[in-house]
């Protein structure tokens, strides 16, 4: 592999601080006539921050009725809306152990209405409140969750462990191996475009044994610091046909990403028609419930041996390090996660987001299963002693015993897909300390409604993950060699790929060895930073320069930005600048600018210490 890199930084969809407002931020617009055509809302959730109870603790829920002005309101921001009084909200407030309570209440004007419960238990109690008044954009009731957590690492799965699970999943695995499969890798040109294809090589993976058929898409940098990569491997979400490149992982994180094709199907789906037909094919179709009475039938046995299938496969290549194997994926992406982890030992670090798949049986202890509510369906009901025998073969609650590797999971508390007390059944299941929950508290499946935090998905994208494959270095160009990877403007001029010029255009220069950036009087390039922990650290900045008179680095963190100034010699010097992130800075920017006649800067890096 060729040693060259282009810039190692975080992957897209960290979360940044987003601005919170309160009551006396500045004067409620509650007095005030909002002319818009935006659809009222329902703010609720737990009073308490994080949103967690001890047993027996009252829950209060806070909630108010309001006229936002713009689409894009997000919780918390009350002085930027009008609060509305004097309209009726239904509720429904459950939770695990049999809670169940409707109600109505009428709004206030400006203090929050509280609904108020507690919990005898562990588990999740979840408010569902509905305006029949007030309507969203598709004329529907506007519907609005919210969720609290009563000691929920306490909560126990109400699925079991067959004595033979281990046995079972055992020599399936033998059968599998015992049939050796033909592969079919070849490069898939189809997508690669102008800004791609300089950077990644993208294979369409074809792994066929006459039983279990596998399929994926592998995406591998072109140009990499390391002499060998770490390696992930991604799952799609129950509803995913066909599979992608992960191109900004890959060059990003500098790791080389397959993404497995959940079913046996080609890997490129063309448009939407062709998806709808391959759902309807007899062995996709209700995939989640088929044959729930017969374990050998059953679709997701096939999907499970898939995923060892493809394994094997990612751990052939030559381009693996032997050392970093990351699993992740959310939703039935985060339930094969679990399953990786579980059957293959070489999984380094495991992060499954709102798995589903989880506790089947959860019935059996008063509390919720996750995704596909299996046991509620007809198909479980045709003979359900069967079905509820054969379901905990294939729940990720027992799978999570059997992992031994770091894990980090995230969880919404007011997911309904996967409800968060079927994930904390399969993540309190994991031995070891080794493992971390991310919360989300007012997070569907998927999105989450409070500005700053995490959401149900945020497994794959954590700071293990990161750590893992980043060390501390937060970001690092290492060597300014973009003349290959780099695209070019109209001028013909090579721009070195993510650096974001914001005057001017950069030249990238070779002298012998020696590759850098050149930059005249005037320009300025920048480059997102991040504070990984989330938590007071230092940052050390460095780089590798020369020129004529002087440069400014500025770096933006939470607080006020901090500049420092320097003055630049024509021979090659290393600079360094340190600064302090404080706690709670999730991000800001390096901003580099030239006030001098010209600057050529070489190994930009950035580190962080606690």
């Amino acid at each position: 592999m060729k040693k060259m890199s282009v810039l190692s930084a975080i992957a897209a969809g960290t979360l940044l601080l987003a601005p919170v407002y309160g009551f006396g931020a500045e004067k409620s617009k509650s007095e005030k006539s909002v002319k818009t055509k935006v659809p009222a809302k329902i703010i609720a959730y737990a009073e308490r921050d994080n949103s967690v109870y001890k047993v027996g603790e009252n829950i209060r829920f806070k909630i108010w009725l309001v006229q936002p002005e713009t689409k894009k309101y997000m919780d918390e921001d009350l002085s930027k809306v009008q609060i509305i009084g004097d309209k009726t909200i239904d509720y429904v407030l459950e939770g695990d152990g049999g809670l169940l309570k409707k109600g109505s209440l009428v709004t206030s004007g400006k203090d929050p209405v509280i609904v108020e419960c507690k919990l005898d238990r562990p588990g999740f109690v979840l408010l569902t409140l509905t305006s029949k008044e007030y309507k969203d954009e598709k004329g529907r009731n506007i519907i609005r969750y919210a969720g609290a957590g009563v000691e929920p690492l306490k909560i126990v799965s109400g699925t079991k462990m067959p004595e033979d699970f281990e046995a079972y999943w055992a020599n399936e695995i033998k059968k599998l191996r015992s049939r050796k499969p033909v592969v079919t890798c070849r490069e898939a040109v189809e997508y690669y475009n102008a800004e791609n294809k300089n950077l990644v090589k993208i294979y369409d993976v074809r792994i066929d044994d006459g039983e279990v058929n596998a399929t994926g898409i592998l995406t591998i940098p072109r140009y990499s610091a390391r002499e060998k990569l770490p390696a992930k491997i991604t799952f799609g979400g129950a509803s995913w046909i066909g599979s992608s490149p992960a191109v900004t992982e890959a060059v990003y994180r500098d790791v080389m990403v397959f993404a497995m094709n959940i079913h046996d199907t080609h890997n490129f789906i063309r448009n939407a028609n062709e998806k709808t037909a391959l759902r309807k094919r007899p062995d996709i179709a209700n995939y989640q419930y088929n044959n729930i009475h017969d374990k050998e039938k059953y679709a997701p046995r096939k999907i499970f041996l898939r995923i060892v299938r493809s394994l094997d496969y990612l751990k052939s290549r030559p381009e693996w390090n032997k050392k970093d194997l990351i699993a992740a994926g959310p939703s039935f992406g985060g339930c094969q996660t679990i399953v990786a982890a579980a059957l293959d030992k070489d999984i380094t670090l495991a992060c499954p987001g709102g798995p589903a798949m989880a506790d089947h049986l959860g019935a059996e202890n008063q509390q919720k299963a996750g995704w596909p509510k299996l046991l509620r369906s007809r198909f479980a009901k045709v003979d359900m002693e069967k079905a509820k025998k054969n379901s905990a073969y294939f729940d990720v609650a027992n799978f999570a015993r059997l992992i031994k590797c770091p894990v980090v999971f995230s969880v919404g508390f007011i997911d309904t897909v996967c409800p968060p007390t079927s994930v904390y059944a399969a993540y309190n299941n994991v031995p070891g300390e080794n493992k971390m929950m991310i919360n989300g508290t007012r997070a569907e499946h998927g999105s989450n409604r409070k500005p700053g935090e995490d959401g149900a998905f945020a497994a794959g994208s954590s700071v293990k993950v990161r750590e893992l494959l980043m060390g501390s270095e937060m970001l690092s160009n290492r060597d300014m060699d973009y003349t290959v990877p780099g695209k070019k403007n109209a001028k013909g001029e090579i721009v070195p790929y993510i650096w974001d010029f914001r005057k001017g255009v950069a030249k990238a220069m070779k002298e012998g060895e020696v590759s850098y950036v050149h930059l005249t009087k005037g320009m300025t390039f920048f480059q997102n930073i991040f504070n990984l922990r989330k938590t007071e650290c230092k940052l050390s900045v460095s780089f590798v320069a020369r020129g004529k008179g002087r440069m400014s680095l500025m770096v933006s963190t939470a607080k006020a930005p901090v500049y420092h100034y320097f003055d630049l010699t024509e021979e090659w010097q290393t600079y360094t600048a340190e600064y302090t992130l404080k706690d709670g800075s999730y991000s800001g920017s390096f901003l580099f600018t030239v006030s001098g006649e010209y600057a050529d800067i070489d190994k930009v890096s950035a580190q962080y210490n606690k």
